[in-house]
């Protein structure tokens, strides 16, 4: 396979930079979506580069709209590959299996968390919060939860108003857990 078609997003995780998606037939009538879709550096995610829409008839407006194209875009995952540094170059191997059930479940994170930051646990933080936003998803939250990382509030918190006698949202939280 051609390195160059690829990105780093994180370390030993990889994608295509580039991606061609193509849909047909919809409710409204037949149709052929063609996207092109890329690896952004700026937005560190996969973003649309260029749509074409063929049809069979004449779409409106009120057709286009219709059209399927921004849940395709959000609704695409693009597929993982692991690549490792050597001596002799880069090896890209994959796609990986499946992120959330193969990749991740394999990784004890609550050794990782104990351990604290060492290099292998910024590498797992790192790659979980890259791929969770690439797929658009809350990356911090994501980091949090896989990590076992919550914030907890003190019970023994005083539940002060502010100047203008309306508790705060975060005060109010206390409170009401207190």
């Amino acid at each position: 396979m051609n390195r160059t078609s690829f990105v780093s997003i994180a370390p030993g995780i990889a994608v295509r930079a580039d991606y061609r998606i193509r849909a047909m037939e919809d409710r409204i009538g037949k149709y052929d979506i063609r996207l092109h879709m890329g690896y952004s550096e700026e937005e560190q995610r996969i973003v649309l580069r260029n749509c074409e829409i063929g049809t069979t008839r004449e779409l409106k407006i009120r057709d286009i709209a219709r059209l399927p194209i921004e849940q395709i875009i959000r609704s695409y995952r693009p597929p993982l590959w692991f690549y490792e540094i050597t001596d002799t170059g880069t090896n890209i191997f994959g796609p990986l299996p499946d992120w959330e059930h193969d990749v991740l479940s394999s990784v004890d994170f609550p050794t990782l968390r104990k351990q604290g930051p060492t290099p292998d646990t910024l590498k797992w933080a790192s790659r979980v919060y890259s791929v969770t936003q690439l797929n658009k998803g809350p990356a911090t939250k994501r980091l949090t939860e896989i990590f076992g990382i919550y914030r907890h509030i003190h019970p023994a918190a005083p539940c002060r108003k502010s100047s203008n006698s309306v508790l705060s949202r975060r005060s109010r939280r206390r409170c009401l857990m207190a």
